[in-house]
């Protein structure tokens, strides 16, 4: 921000906002998709939660325009563990996906079966 906005409004330090963190989760993941195109997404939270919705949406903003279809039936599927408790071997075997890579925090990148 500029020093006068500084200098005249008191504003000492820019806090983003929860959305901007979430998003920045992401931002390791974007170059590793494809430029345009689908993928799929999966997640361990509770589909019925609106909390999971909304970030679920956040995530389909950090990753435009790529488009994210809530599956894991494509080649390539972004993962996003939300929950501690998950055994990510389970959660990956159910779903039959493979790790490509684990970005950290819980974000994935998967290999799923494109049917």
């Amino acid at each position: 921000m500029d020093r006068f906005v500084y200098k005249f409004t008191g504003i000492t330090a820019i806090v983003p906002d929860d959305v901007t963190l979430y998003e920045q989760r992401f931002t390791r993941l974007r170059p590793l998709l494809p430029r345009h195109g689908t993928v799929g997404y999966v997640t361990d939270g509770d589909p019925q939660s609106l909390a999971v919705n909304e970030k679920s949406l956040t995530v389909r903003y950090a990753l435009a325009p790529v488009l994210m279809e809530n599956s894991p039936r494509h080649a390539l599927v972004v993962g996003n563990i939300m929950l501690p408790t998950t055994d990510l071997q389970q959660f990956l075997h159910d779903r039959h996906l493979a790790l490509v890579q684990d970005l950290g925090d819980g974000v994935l990148l998967l290999r799923g079966a494109d049917r």
